[in-house]
């Protein structure tokens, strides 16, 4: 909120709130395991959608996604971030699930090493 002074009234000035989207405000594309496991949904799906999305603009996807994202846009890029984030957790989160080895590793590179496993990427 700004305040004002004019001709001797307090005028106020409201910024309105808006709600963040969910591609807003990821903060982890340099993180370790250890601060992507202890950071929230948003901050995961955020940060995700960021390398999706570049891998998008770059045209790196296999055709087949390449198209779908084409007609199904943002909806369909937040499908495949949030199976992402399920996937890293898995990987480097979950004590059932987790990969030892890649634990010290930065999350950019589990992120890349699971988008090949996956098969999202053209060859």
């Amino acid at each position: 909120m700004k305040k004002y002074i004019v001709g001797g009234f307090l005028l106020l000035v409201l910024s309105p709130t808006f709600a963040k989207e969910w591609y807003e405000g990821g903060t982890l594309h340099k993180a370790k395991a250890e601060a992507w496991c202890k950071a929230d949904y948003g901050n995961k799906l955020a940060t995700a959608g960021d390398w999706l999305a570049s891998i998008w603009k770059n045209k790196k996807f296999t055709v087949e996604i390449q198209q779908q994202l084409t007609d199904s846009g943002i909806a369909g890029l937040k499908i495949m971030a949030d199976h992402l984030v399920e996937n890293i957790d898995a990987a480097i989160c979950n004590k059932d699930t987790s990969i030892p080895e890649i634990k010290g590793e930065q999350v950019a590179t589990v992120s890349a090493m699971l988008i090949m496993m996956m098969g999202w990427l053209k060859n």
